[in-house]
Formats: C-alpha cells, structure tokens, sequence
C-alpha cells in the first residue's frame, strides 16, 4: 500500500462519513441509515468491479456504511414493541444491500 493510496482512502473516508451524517439528519430514523447501507453497497460493489477504484469502496462505502447505527436502530424499535417493523428493516436492509451489489457488479 502506498502513502498515496491511504490518503485516497482517507479523504474518501471523510467524504463517506460526511453524506452518512447528512442523511441521518435530514431523513427520518431509519431512512437515513437504510439509504447509507444502500448506497454503500452500490459504491462497493462499483469499485470491487474496478481495481483502480478500491480507495473508493474502503474509504467511502466504508465511513458511509454502518451496521451500528442499524443494530442500535433495531433495538430502539425492539424496545419500542415494534418488533413486526425491526424484523421488515433487517430484512429490508440485508436483502437490499445483497441485491444492490449483485445488480451492480454484473454491469
């Protein structure tokens, strides 16, 4: 790994956890998280077909996925006796994470 490629990793890294903060300020909970996990995996699977982009997918789908923010998200609503809605948004997220970056690693 070379010096430049870690900078590229972490200005991605920047740029990823930044649009992660603004969707879950500006969507409602969990829409924001859902669309951050979306979104990275479309940028993973992206850069997984391009060798030359890996930066991309370490750096931003990275800092812009977050299985924390899902797993407290999934608590909250557990706790809430939503447990009809938590299991939806699991499943809801995990299939459309497997889909997104099957769709976008066959192009």
């Amino acid at each position: 790994m070379t010096l430049m490629f870690a900078v590229y990793v972490a200005v991605a890294g920047c740029a990823g956890g930044m649009l992660r903060y603004v969707l879950s300020t500006v969507l409602v909970k969990p829409a924001g998280t859902y669309l951050a996990n979306s979104l990275a995996c479309i940028v993973a699977a992206a850069s997984a077909a391009h060798p030359s982009l890996l930066w991309v997918g370490c750096g931003f789908a990275g800092a812009l996925s977050t299985w924390s923010s899902v797993a407290g998200e999934l608590s909250t609503l557990l706790r809430q006796g939503k447990a009809g809605f938590a299991a939806l948004y699991l499943l809801a997220t995990l299939l459309t994470g497997v889909m997104a970056y099957a769709l976008v690693s066959q192009l």
